[in-house]
């Protein structure tokens, strides 16, 4: 399955019933390492999982399980993975060291730098995710990408008072 197809398929969350979620946890229970049921479910909980309810904490399960489990597909650096320090506190950290060994195992890998990088953007981790990008930018200086999403997050932080 390509990035753009499970983006497509885990878009269909923001369209389950609670009992169409229900039935996707059930699935995944049954089959651990179900990549669209998980997207699908996450996409889900980014909509429904208001803080401090269950929806919320099967949301945050499922965000964590994708950075650790599936770091190399378009789900961690996309907007439905957004973990707060204030309330996920203790999965942000599951998170920051699972990038640390995804990082460490390919420090050549770009993409996966790109991935973390954004995952931290989204999650408030301004001074993290400008690290990142850094560093892809060191590693290839002329990629507009890396001068593009520095740009963009230099504003963002800058509008958000960080």
């Amino acid at each position: 399955m390509t990035e753009r197809d499970l983006f497509s398929v885990a878009m269909r969350g923001g369209e389950l019933s609670a009992d169409q979620a229900a039935a996707l946890e059930e699935r995944v229970r049954l089959v651990p390492d179900d990549l669209e049921a998980r997207a699908q479910l996450a996409v889900y909980g980014s909509i429904h999982g208001k803080p401090g309810t269950a929806a919320r904490a099967r949301y945050v399960a499922q965000a964590v399980w994708i950075v650790t489990t599936a770091p190399r597909s378009e789900m961690p650096a996309s907007g439905f993975i957004r973990l707060d320090s204030g309330m996920d506190g203790e999965a942000l950290e599951l998170c920051r060291r699972a990038w640390d060994q995804h990082l460490a195992s390919a420090p050549d890998d770009l993409d996966l730098l790109e991935s973390c990088a954004r995952f931290f953007r989204n999650a408030g981790d301004y001074e993290r995710a400008i690290n990142l990008l850094e560093r892809g930018l060191q590693s290839e200086p002329t990629e507009p990408r890396w001068h593009k999403q520095l740009g963009s997050l230099y504003q963002l932080k800058m509008r958000n008072g960080a």
